[in-house]
């Protein structure tokens, strides 16, 4: 009987437990913010597992589950023209476009263990783009004089259906119809032509007039790394008689075409691209009334690569210990030129960076000698200056002579550019780890310039 209160009292415990924390929980959700998804296409896919890869995949989706579909937009709240949303899934036209990390969604249809669910307040957080159908549903209130415009996303990768926007825009006046003509007179004699011409009067039509929108486009930065956002705003544009429809931006990468990008409600957006290039960006903005913008809408963007390419000309001195005949050691001192080539890895833009290389060198007092050397470092990039550590092998073919250097360089940018990459004076010292009690007779010294590509 013990054991049985005990467990009776602590089953009770526990649920008094979770009754007070669940609440605070939820508030901890919400105040979270939209919950990211970062995948799609998963075993959540509201179709078909291979993805949509047409528009017909889509309709049949629609037919397939339309019972479920119903449910869900009733479970939404969208208390709209359900026949409306069917009639525009299944025969109106769908936009193959992306849907653009940081979209955000009002929510979401997928399932889960065969059962269709809803899921909200979402944002599409992968690193890239999802390619998606996209289909508007317009809802009409005459009585007000506007129209709701809902937009639906559907990602190829899964099918499921998402509400990702909604925007109210003013209705167009329809044209009066022209009066009925008046009964005709009696015959009269003809009258010529120029008379019947001023006897007449035109029927006049006037009709409230429906001028092209004006697209605005600002895109930056302007110079950018690969995988670096590149924001594009195009809320500056605007509809007078009549609501924009859209904003569709066309990009292109050396003057060659990349993709149309459909912009979301709020007109705003971001991008990132892995390939460098130039990169110019032309909007287009339309109306309710079929209409395009006719200014010029244009942006230019200059995307670098993380990836570079060094050679180095340095002239100094190496200062070593060396054993002499007498089974002793003497301080030498050589004059030293050396050339080096490396590669270059951009880990945080304008930041810090890793660099490798490579490189020769030669002497020329008492012992005229050559070898190879070898670095790898770590640069903080404070412009016009760059400051670097790392480790590194000297004299790696001469045998004894071959030791584990650290070192440590300064490069200064100069005024002159090579692919928008700056010459540099860099200077650059290493001591021997194998002779760190006595760096001041173990230490090479070199001055020279630096070409960046």
């Amino acid at each position: 009987m013990v054991g049985v209160k005990r467990c009776v009292l602590f089953s009770m415990g526990l649920l008094l437990t979770l009754l007070m924390i669940s609440p605070g929980a939820s508030r901890a959700e919400q105040a979270s913010g939209p919950r990211k998804i970062t995948r799609l296409g998963t075993q959540n896919a509201f179709f078909l597992k291979k993805g949509l890869l047409s528009e017909q995949d889509v309709r049949q989706m629609a037919s397939k589950y339309r019972d479920d579909i119903a449910r869900l937009l009733a479970e939404s709240g969208y208390s709209e023209d359900t026949a409306g949303f069917f009639a525009a899934i299944e025969s109106g036209p769908l936009w193959k476009t992306d849907l653009q990390p940081g979209a955000e969604m009002e929510w979401m249809m997928f399932r889960k263990k065969g059962q269709a669910r809803l899921d909200r307040n979402l944002v599409w957080a992968g690193k890239r783009p999802a390619p998606i159908f996209r289909f508007e549903v317009e809802v009409v209130d005459r009585a007000k004089g506007r129209k709701q415009v809902y937009s639906f996303s559907v990602p190829r990768q899964c099918g499921n259906i998402a509400l990702t926007g909604m925007r109210s825009v003013p209705l167009v006046p329809e044209p009066p119809k022209p009066a009925a003509p008046a009964p005709k007179p009696e015959a009269k004699p003809e009258a010529k032509p120029e008379e019947k011409m001023k006897g007449e009067a035109k029927p006049s039509i006037t009709a409230k007039a429906c001028p092209p929108p004006t697209c605005d486009l600002r895109v930056g930065p302007t110079t950018v790394y690969t995988s670096q956002p590149i924001a594009i705003d195009a809320s500056g544009s605007k509809a007078e008689a009549d609501g924009l429809k859209q904003v569709t931006v066309r990009v292109s990468r050396q003057g060659q075409k990349e993709k149309d990008i459909v912009l979301p409600v709020s007109l705003k957006t971001t991008v990132a691209y892995d390939q460098a290039g130039d990169y110019s960006f032309m909007a287009t903005a339309g109306n309710s009334c079929g209409q395009n913008s006719t200014n010029v809408c244009q942006a230019n963007v200059t995307v670098l690569s993380r990836w570079g390419f060094f050679v180095s000309a340095m002239g100094g001195a190496e200062t070593r210990d060396r054993e002499n005949d007498d089974d002793d050691f003497d301080t030498s001192t050589e004059s030293t030129l050396a050339m080096r080539g490396g590669v270059s890895y951009l880990l945080i833009p304008d930041r810090l960076q890793m660099a490798g290389a490579l490189g020769y060198y030669q002497t020329f007092n008492h012992g005229k000698y050559s070898s190879l050397f070898a670095d790898l470092y770590l640069d903080y990039l404070a412009k016009p200056w760059t400051l670097g550590v790392g480790l590194g092998g000297w004299a790696l073919t001469r045998g004894d002579d071959a030791a584990p250097t650290f070192l440590a360089h300064v490069d200064y940018d100069l005024p002159w550019t090579i692919n928008r990459k700056p010459v540099q004076l860099t200077a650059e010292g290493r001591v021997f780890l194998d002779a760190l009690d006595r760096i001041g007779a173990n230490h090479v010294l070199l001055l020279g310039l630096k070409f960046n590509f």
